[in-house]
């Protein structure tokens, strides 16, 4: 078998030290195995990559370096990497600011609902806690500005016409309708949508019960 000679590739600069070096490879950017171990770009863990020009200790870090920046993002939370021993909850990387700060202002808990007095936990037993803003300023995250919620009344809080369980509703074309309790003359109870304008709609449970009372 013939010898393959070696290709000589140009000259570059290792990304650790800096000095320049002879590649083996076109794909190599150190010039040295100790000095691919160094630095998270990301995190700042030191970590082995296990291949060639990984500067991110996992995936989660190689995504936060590529995320918009927090001044160009209008709808979405403020978030920072945690040391991976400093974790909330599950073994996350990336935790949104509002939670940390909340964490650190109330506790581990368990807390109570700021607007319904439910029990919450960090875990989510028996439900989760979620860091609601009171100015629902969402880069607003002074410890102040923060309080722990449920589920149910941080959504409500974002849609004030949410129907919320236990509330009576009525099933229309475009979907559910805050609905009343009314009893018809006939002495039957039904549901009445008070958003309703039409005239002569709400007084009587049905329409033949309108005829029998007009005939």
């Amino acid at each position: 078998m013939p010898h393959m000679p070696t290709r000589n590739y140009p000259l570059r600069s290792c990304l650790r030290c800096a000095e320049m070096f002879r590649p083996s490879g076109n794909r190599q950017v150190f010039c040295c195995r100790a000095h691919r171990i160094g630095p998270c770009l990301t995190c700042g863990v030191s970590f082995d990559p296990t291949r060639t020009g990984q500067r991110y200790c996992s995936t989660t870090c190689a995504g936060a370096a590529k995320r918009v920046p927090v001044e160009r993002q209008k709808h979405r939370y403020e978030s920072f990497v945690l040391p991976h021993d400093c974790a909330i909850g599950k073994r996350d990387v990336i935790v949104p600011l509002h939670r940390w700060v909340l964490l650190d202002k109330i506790g581990p808990g368990p807390h109570a609902c700021h607007w319904c007095a439910k029990p919450l936990t960090w875990t989510g037993r028996p439900d989760h806690i979620t860091a609601d803003h009171l100015d629902r300023n969402t880069h607003n995250n002074r410890p102040e500005n923060l309080v722990p919620a449920c589920h149910g009344c941080n959504v409500w809080r974002q849609h004030p016409d949410r129907i919320k369980d236990g509330e009576l509703f009525v099933v229309n074309g475009s979907g559910r309708a805050r609905a009343v309790e009314r009893v018809c003359p006939c002495g039957r109870r039904f549901l009445f949508i008070p958003s309703d304008k039409r005239p002569h709609v709400g007084r009587f449970c049905s329409r033949s019960c309108a005829r029998r009372r007009h005939s």
